[in-house]
Parts: C-alpha cells; sequence; structure tokens
C-alpha cells in the first residue's frame, strides 16, 4: 500500500483495486462491484442487485426459505 501512496487501510479504495476480466481486460473494484452508501438497504426502493435476495431472507432461518429465491430459466 506505501508503494500506492496509501499510508492506511482506511484510505483503501474501489478504485485502488484492479481485477483482470480477461486476456486483455482490467477493472478496478469500482467498475465490476456495487457498493452501498451507508444505511442503503433500510430505505426503499432498495438497490436492484440487492432485492431479490432481501425478497427470500428471512429473519428466522439462514436455511433457504423455499418458493422465495429461484433461478429463472
Amino acid at each position: 500500500m506505501g508503494a500506492m501512496g496509501i499510508r492506511s487501510p482506511e484510505n483503501l479504495q474501489p478504485w485502488h483495486i484492479m481485477r483482470r476480466i480477461s486476456p486483455t481486460e482490467v477493472y478496478h473494484y469500482g467498475e465490476i462491484y456495487d457498493f452501498l452508501e451507508d444505511g442503503e438497504l433500510l430505505r426503499e426502493p432498495l438497490p436492484p442487485t440487492y432485492a431479490r435476495a432481501m425478497q427470500a431472507a428471512s429473519p428466522d432461518t439462514f436455511d433457504h426459505v423455499p418458493g422465495e429465491l429461484t433461478m429463472a430459466g
């Protein structure tokens, strides 16, 4: 991290970390992943990438909730 000019892990940002997607493509994490703002899962509308999983979630179990989350196809 010191070579990147970052003094502490708290200063690390998504654009500091690169990932090779293919032999010719490299993207930083900010281009690959959706990052949440503080409290974003607590208000409507939910981010589309999380809405389906949140609908299938249950406060009672970590097990799969039958019929709640199915694969399209």
